[in-house]
């Protein structure tokens, strides 16, 4: 850092004798990251896959230390740097092979495998790849190594990088605690592994802070337990001088559609090319902090069951300017429906509070339950399948019934082919809407909105605490390809589905002389310039 406060460019002012120095700041960071799992990057043009191609140094300076100081013969060390393709990896192969030798003179490089030998580090390896096809993690199966680096992860199969992950392991105890998987990219989907970005945000962007390192104990059959880390460290083009110099790639990346440029530019995960929600979704302005409901409000609920598959629960609020809120959410996976309903009597038989960022505890809705009657007070529309005579007791009660008789106040919902199209005409209306403040008349929000707090945490096959919820799956649900008008029915649809019984529902109350939604619609688009009151702008 000069004495103006600004980054110095590493390229232009580390000493000839050093091959590489990471940028200052957050590629600093990812060079120096010692969890066993970090995801990098979040934007473009934070020089990414230049660093990537530089990683394979952590082992050469130890590796040639050992073998200098003559603790190993012979180096176990292999560094895998993969791509999709090897025509997409072909540019970091030519600038490793420029340099190489200015590192070790006497090392070898293989063309037909693309790999280099390093002699003076007892023969380390280091090896170039692709993995065009799902199944390709097959050639390397033969393989142990010790840090791998996926670049464009997300542009892999979800499948492929789990058995990748599994050839990165060592006996050597130097090396064993080296043992990293780097996954960089961009946060765009793909449709060669639509789950992986959103595997990458709920387990590594939405579970903590940035840069935190977080963990899982996993038990041993010995008993043992191991600490197994992971670490999210975003960058994009402010952390790279180099590009920013000239501002000529910010001028392109700001020409881009608007959620293409939050995506790229400013790190946001919630948007994606391939989302059914697109630019209609933008977290600081349908995510807010929680704040208390006003008794007089119009309150229901939906859900959208799942046995093996999720069960998505939500509970709305309708304020004053004719804006809806969520301001509760639920997910529990493997619960039969009599399980279900003891879980939401109790959910609703507590007053629902929230610590707000002062430390202040506030209520924000009362208890839900009569015990008197042994009902909940807040009714909506549920799965219609739900009631299918395919039930769980002996005398063929189905799921609807069990959840009539223990109080839950469901009824079915509308779910055919013409509801759904309604339920998406519906969802972005109220996503685009702008409609007055409820308790600040000079401020406009979104038509739906919800709180920071709709999440649920549950642990992945891994062990990590993960998070899903409406305000993590319904930005990344990817559109139907046969009906672009309506989300896909195949991926984590729960959350939408939710929100789509929920607006259709009270569209058929509206119809059927209930109380109408008043939208001002003179702004479709949600920008942070538009609406007032997003996820930083309220301390109730």
């Amino acid at each position: 850092e000069n004495d103006n406060g600004n980054l110095l460019v590493c390229l232009d002012h580390k000493p000839r004798s050093v091959a590489f120095a990471p940028f200052l700041g957050q590629q600093e960071k990812l060079w120096s990251a010692n969890a066993r799992y970090v995801l990098g990057g979040g934007g473009t043009g934070g020089a990414k896959t230049y660093l990537g191609s530089w990683l394979w140094m952590k082992l050469f300076a130890v590796e040639k230390a050992r073998f200098d100081a003559g603790e190993i013969e012979t180096s176990k060390a292999r560094f895998l740097f993969l791509r999709r393709t090897i025509p997409e990896v072909k540019q970091v192969i030519d600038g490793f092979m420029s340099i190489f030798k200015q590192i070790d003179p006497a090392a070898r490089w293989d063309h037909d495998h693309n790999v280099a030998t390093f002699p003076s580090a007892g023969g380390m390896k280091v090896q170039f790849g692709g993995c065009e096809h799902e199944h390709d993690w097959e050639k390397y199966w033969g393989h142990e190594y010790t840090i791998v680096v996926i670049d464009e992860a997300t542009q892999f199969w979800l499948k492929t990088i789990r058995h990748l992950d599994l050839r990165i392991r060592s006996a050597d105890p130097v090396l064993s605690g080296m043992c990293q998987l780097y996954l960089l990219t961009n946060p765009i989907g793909a449709k060669s592994g639509p789950e992986t970005k959103a595997y990458f945000k709920k387990n590594y962007v939405s579970v903590a802070e940035p840069e935190t390192v977080f963990s899982v104990d996993v038990k041993l059959e010995d008993g043992r337990k191991v600490k197994r880390e992971r670490v999210y460290i975003p960058c994009n083009l402010y952390d790279n001088p180099a590009l920013q110099r000239d501002g000529q790639y910010e001028a392109t990346l700001q020409s881009l559609p608007a959620h293409l440029r939050r995506a790229l530019l400013t790190n946001d995960w919630d948007v994606d090319e391939g989302a059914w929600v697109g630019e209609d979704w933008d977290k600081t302005v349908h995510v807010c902090d929680p704040f208390p409901i006003p008794p007089s409000a119009t309150k229901w609920k939906a859900m959208d069951y799942g046995m093996s598959a999720r069960s998505a629960i939500h509970w709305y609020a309708r304020l004053r300017g004719g804006g809806i809120v969520c301001y509760r959410s639920f997910s529990v996976r493997d619960k039969t429906a009599s399980q279900l309903a003891d879980i939401v009597r109790d959910i609703e038989s507590q007053p629902l509070h929230w610590v707000n960022r002062s430390g202040k505890r506030i209520k924000i809705v009362d208890v839900e339950w009569d015990e008197e009657s042994s009902c909940s007070t807040v009714f909506g529309p549920a799965d219609k399948s739900l009631w299918h005579r395919q039930g769980e007791s002996n005398d063929g009660e189905s799921r609807g019934d069990i959840l009539d008789r223990k109080g839950c106040g469901f009824y079915r919902a509308r779910a055919d082919k013409e509801s759904r199209d309604d339920a998406a005409d519906l969802i972005r209306m109220h996503l685009r809407a702008r409609v007055p403040h409820p308790f600040a008349d000079a401020r406009m929000v979104a038509g739906v909105r919800f709180f920071s707090t709709c999440e649920t945490r549950e642990l992945d096959r891994d062990g990590f605490v993960t998070m899903t919820g409406p305000i993590h799956t319904i930005p990344n649900v990817p559109f139907d390809e046969n009906r672009p008008n309506v989300w896909d029915t195949d991926a984590d649809d729960h959350d939408i589905d939710t929100l789509g019984y929920s607006v259709v529902s009270r569209a058929s109350t509206e119809e059927a002389g209930g109380e109408a939604e008043v939208y001002e619609m003179t702004d479709y688009r949600p920008s942070t310039s538009a609406v007032t009151g997003g996820a930083t702008s309220y301390d109730w």
